[in-house]
């Protein structure tokens, strides 16, 4: 857990941006800290769209479940109750299913279609295809002997089911995704602020430095990230965030130091 203190001198610098300078005073332990809770808050907007992302896949298998006709999977073929006689195509905005795709003509409308959705299922004679714009993944029948469309809905129908063995990959990776660009952006600002420093004819430890960023900027990305959340991206965000960061730097420890020189 964070120490309280370290939430009053962010506060105390949002509010009266000459106290970034009792930053100083803040240990390593504490700063890492800080760091990582910089990256979980960051990691928020990640994970909410993840999870509303898979919802919406969900749904979309939810729609393909229902249209796919009634089969059976016997001596490694897939023998459907009423024979098609042409391809099958189902769309939704996130999931397409082909059956019998080899019979059509026109390959450049598969092409385009798996690469316009996350999620393209093939029900082909001898074999199920996965399909991703990156991926694809190849099932011969003889894997699913004696299953029926029943079975594919089922497996289809789950992918509503949000559970824990579910969120866990995403919050973990959402976290990873909050690490990195946490590091990025603070590695950024530092660098700016230490350009800064030298022209204002200071020098300063990197790492100190370091610090002085990861606390002023703490509230204006806590503020971006909340909005993200809500789908709100403002332009520039990472230059306003900038703009703020050298404006709390300047006062709380250019100035002060100048002053105080």
């Amino acid at each position: 857990m964070v120490n309280i203190s370290l939430f009053k001198i962010i506060k105390n610098t949002f509010m009266n941006p000459k106290e970034l300078w009792k930053v100083t005073a803040l240990t390593r332990g504490k700063a890492i800290k800080l760091f990582f809770l910089t990256a979980l808050i960051m990691s928020i907007p990640y994970a909410l769209d993840s999870v509303n992302d898979l919802r919406t896949i969900g749904n979309d298998m939810g729609k393909i479940a229902e249209r796919i006709p009634a089969f059976v999977i016997e001596d490694g073929e897939i023998k459907f109750e009423t024979d098609l006689d042409r391809p099958f195509i189902s769309k939704t905005n996130t999931v397409t299913l082909f059956i019998n795709s080899d019979q059509l003509n026109e390959s450049n409308l598969i092409d385009k279609e798996v690469a316009r959705v996350p999620i393209s299922l093939f029900l082909e004679q001898t074999k199920l295809i996965f399909k991703t714009p990156q991926q694809s993944f190849e099932f011969n029948y003889d894997l699913f002997e004696g299953l029926s469309d029943a079975f594919f809905k089922t497996i289809m129908n789950q992918f509503n089911n949000l559970s824990f063995f579910t969120l866990l990959p995403i919050l973990i990776v959402s976290f990873l995704a909050g690490i990195i660009e946490t590091g990025v952006q603070v590695l950024l600002l530092t660098m700016m602020v230490n350009i800064y420093a030298l022209l204002s004819r200071l020098q300063l430890p990197f790492s100190l430095n370091l610090k002085f960023v990861m606390v002023a900027s703490f509230i204006p990305v806590s503020i971006f990230s909340l909005m993200n959340s809500f789908s709100i991206y403002p332009n520039s965000q990472l230059i306003l965030i900038s703009i703020l960061t050298l404006y709390f730097y300047h006062i709380g420890v250019v100035k002060h130091l100048k002053e105080n020189l």
